[in-house]
This record gives C-alpha cells, structure tokens and sequence, in this order.
C-alpha cells in the first residue's frame, strides 16, 4: 500500500512538472534609459555609451551575490 502511494506521489509531482506554463516572455523596453553610462570600480572608470545587446561574464567574481542577502549576521 505504501509502494502505491509513493508510485501515485511521483506520478502526480511529473505530470505537475511536465504542465507547468511559464507564460509569455517580457518584452524588452525600447528605452535606452540613462545611457552613457559612467561606472567606478577598482580598476578604473568604465562608460557604457549605449544599451548592451548582450553581456558576457569570463569567470566568477567575488561579488556575484552582493546585495542578494545578508551576508553576516
């Protein structure tokens, strides 16, 4: 009896997964907001002229989680 009801959990949580819609994509604003850009960081000043089209992380930063969460207590 026990089996069965495992077997019927399972089989309820995939059909759940296998249905689930996400929805329509957002679309993306066509305003360019406040570019130029000028940003400070420890190496230098970096201006953006324009919205990017497409960003590209090269490798893992110490600060990929800052401002998500506290971080000490």
């Amino acid at each position: 009896m026990l089996r069965r009801l495992i077997i019927l959990l399972a089989l309820a949580g995939l059909l759940t997964a296998c249905a689930s819609d996400p929805g329509p994509a957002a679309a993306p604003s066509g305003s360019d907001g406040a570019f130029p850009v000028r940003i400070d960081n420890a190496f230098g000043t970096a201006e953006i002229p324009a919205r990017p089209q497409r960003v590209v992380a090269l490798g893992v930063c110490p600060g990929t989680g800052c401002g998500v969460g506290r971080w000490t207590t």
